[in-house]
């Protein structure tokens, strides 16, 4: 069975926090398929320690040895990027944990980081 992992997240990227779109889409999270079979991500769940935010994939098909962006920001979702459509950050520049659960509500990954670690966060 395909391994789906958070890989990376980038919870601060250059420049000043000013909530445009633009810079929304700076921020975001790396999910990497890494076996050798694609797997349908439909109603799976990536959130924030908090679970304030929770991005619900849609139907999704993330291709083996591949990887997709899951971006703060609003944009056309297409196989390499799918976009929260958010107008605020998710990510804490202090510290945060992201978790990625299966449809079926099983942890598939988890990535933390704290304020002492700079962006991205390799997981």
């Amino acid at each position: 069975m395909a391994a789906i992992r958070i890989k990376a997240i980038y919870f601060d990227p250059p420049g000043s926090d000013t909530g445009s779109n633009s810079h929304l889409n700076k921020e975001y999270v790396v999910i990497k398929n890494t076996g050798n079979q694609g797997r349908q991500l439909r109603r799976w769940k990536l959130f924030d320690q908090g679970r304030i935010h929770t991005f619900r994939f849609p139907r999704f098909k993330l291709r083996a040895n591949r990887s997709v962006k899951i971006h703060t920001g609003r944009d056309s979702d297409n196989r390499f990027n799918l976009y929260w459509d958010l107008g605020n950050y998710v990510w804490n520049n202090d510290g945060d944990r992201a978790t990625l659960k299966t449809k079926g509500g099983r942890t598939a990954s988890r990535c933390s980081y704290s304020s002492t670690a700079s962006s991205p966060r390799r997981c």
